[in-house]
């Protein structure tokens, strides 16, 4: 279905070995091809500092999360600004945190809009006046280091 080469396959860290090797072992014996391109190895999800695991009766499902009071953005928010390979701590405190954040992100844009509705829109204008509008300096800089974050192993934090 999907062929003998994954340009992409994710696990968690501790799926490297020997659950990985052997996927690989096998698959490239079948096939006699490369099995998979790129690998991305996702730390663990830890609630109150603890690794989640149903055998410990701490682990939480995404639909059940989703049922309770929890701020659905703050959730992916808390998500994404997480560095893939390291741990996710899943806390009362770390979604309040990334809730707040999403709030302060919306007033940001709400602001943005204001300013920008009130500033000339017309091609030539925005032209002229670019090189000197500190808005204009500062979102290159913003998205210059969005860039370099992303671009240094996906560090969403960083990017961020």
């Amino acid at each position: 279905y999907l062929g003998p080469t994954l340009d992409l396959h994710a696990g968690g860290v501790d799926l490297t070995f020997p659950h990985h090797e052997n996927e690989i072992a096998q698959s490239e014996g079948y096939s006699g091809e490369t099995f998979c391109n790129c690998w991305v190895h996702n730390g663990f999800v830890n609630i109150n500092n603890e690794k989640m695991s149903k055998s410990k009766g701490n682990f939480l499902t995404l639909r059940d999360t989703l049922k309770t009071a929890l701020d659905v953005r703050g959730f992916r928010y808390l998500v994404v600004a997480s560095q893939y390979r390291t741990a996710l701590n899943f806390t009362p405190e770390s979604l309040d945190f990334a809730k707040n954040t999403v709030r302060r992100l919306d007033k940001f844009k709400r602001m943005l809009d204001d300013y920008l509705a009130t500033t000339t829109t017309t091609e030539e204008a925005n032209k002229d006046d670019s090189e000197n509008d500190p808005l204009v300096k500062t979102a290159k800089e913003a998205l210059a280091g969005f860039e370099a974050g992303m671009n240094d192993d996906l560090n969403a934090p960083r990017a961020l």
